[in-house]
């Protein structure tokens, strides 16, 4: 059983992001991916990653219907936040924490079934003048790579074109194995990124 990541708080936040102007690369790594298809659709990108291998299993079943994150129980992930400082609640399957530093709030969602995550939706609200990049890259990321873990190559292949997305202010629409990523208004003051298990 793998430990959850800690947390991201404000040192992890402010130390990961990248400096403002500097694009990530997102070519890295191409000898490990077997396959990556871009594409516009009605102004909304989508973005397809499958390796020739997995390191790992990505989804186990839960609630007999539904996809869920394996081997980390939302009670553990949910220690990690309050650990960094987060306020957080639980009501039946939908949990929540949140977090203020400065002008900017960090909101998560989780929706839990048999005490695993199936869905996360992170907000990241900016009142200051304050870039996503300099503020949401890092703290994005850190729950992107969640379902990978595990796997390192995948992990930083997520990041990257995370950071890509959120260079271009780009709205973006992904699966990557077994998990849908929604990336919502990158450029705004309210940026939206919800993760998902679908198979």
């Amino acid at each position: 059983m793998t430990a959850p990541l800690p947390g991201p708080g404000p040192q992890q936040v402010a130390a990961a992001s990248p400096a403002p102007g500097r694009r990530p690369s997102s070519r890295r790594g191409l000898a490990l991916v077997a396959g990556l298809v871009a594409f516009l659709l009605a102004g909304t990108g989508a973005f397809v990653l499958a390796r020739n291998h997995r390191a790992a299993q990505v989804t186990v079943s839960c609630d007999d219907d539904y996809g869920c994150v394996p081997g980390l129980k939302a009670m553990s992930a949910l220690g990690s936040l309050r650990d960094q400082g987060y306020t957080c609640t639980t009501e039946s399957d939908d949990w929540h924490c949140e977090l203020t530093i400065g002008t900017t709030y960090f909101d998560v969602w989780f929706r839990v079934y048999d005490e695993l995550i199936h869905k996360m939706s992170i907000r990241v609200n900016r009142a200051g003048d304050d870039t996503m990049a300099t503020t949401g890259v890092a703290y994005l990321s850190w729950f992107a790579t969640i379902p990978y873990r595990d796997d390192p190559a995948t992990s930083k292949d997520i990041r990257d074109w995370l950071a890509e997305q959120i260079a271009k202010h780009k709205e973006t629409k992904a699966k990557i194995l077994d998990y849908e990523y929604v990336l919502q208004n990158p450029d705004s003051k309210s940026t939206k990124f919800t993760i998902e298990a679908v198979s």
